[in-house]
């Protein structure tokens, strides 16, 4: 029933953060701190050892790390970055890679969705859409990674330990 209630805070926090960063282009820290007090209860219950806690926590790190100069760089939003680690430990080394791989294929389909929409929406109907216009008008707008973040942590989340506890 844990396993359950956990896998439902993942599931939730993703669709929230897609939802919000769709709206608002912000993802809030609160849906960040759910996901890294989630993940800190899930530990002990699926029984990680040190070892493989240790790993999670070291790919976290890249993650956050490459997330950071991805911030520097102008690329993503600060938000992006705390949701990408807090996700990506959910889904630990075991789904590592399909959880870039995912993230990678949606982030390259949005942005060539958006630079599409940039270019052939009319002005006057993205200016009728206020949430829209922020990010599908303005050639200089961010792109809301929190949609391919989202989709990722939720394609990713199916091959672990945890998804297996709260499903079977």
């Amino acid at each position: 029933m844990i396993a359950t209630l956990l896998l439902t805070l993942f599931v939730c926090c993703m669709i929230i953060a897609m939802i919000s960063d769709i709206l608002t282009q912000k993802i809030s820290n609160h849906l960040s701190l759910a996901l890294l007090a989630g993940f800190a209860i899930s530990v002990p219950l699926i029984g990680m050892s040190w070892q493989l806690l240790g790993i999670t926590m070291l790919i976290g790190i890249v993650v956050f790390a490459i997330g950071f100069l991805m911030f520097l760089l102008g690329g993503m939003g600060a938000g992006d970055v705390k949701m990408m680690f807090s996700s990506v430990l959910w889904v630990g080394p075991v789904a590592v890679g399909p959880y870039i791989n995912a993230l990678a294929i949606s982030s390259v389909v949005l942005i060539a969705l958006v630079f599409a929409a940039r270019k052939l929406t009319p002005l006057s109907l993205a200016e009728r859409v206020p949430f829209f216009h922020a990010w599908l008008v303005n050639p200089m707008g961010g792109v809301p990674y929190g949609v391919p973040l989202g989709i990722a942590g939720l394609y990713a989340i199916a091959s672990t330990q945890l998804f297996k506890m709260a499903v079977l």
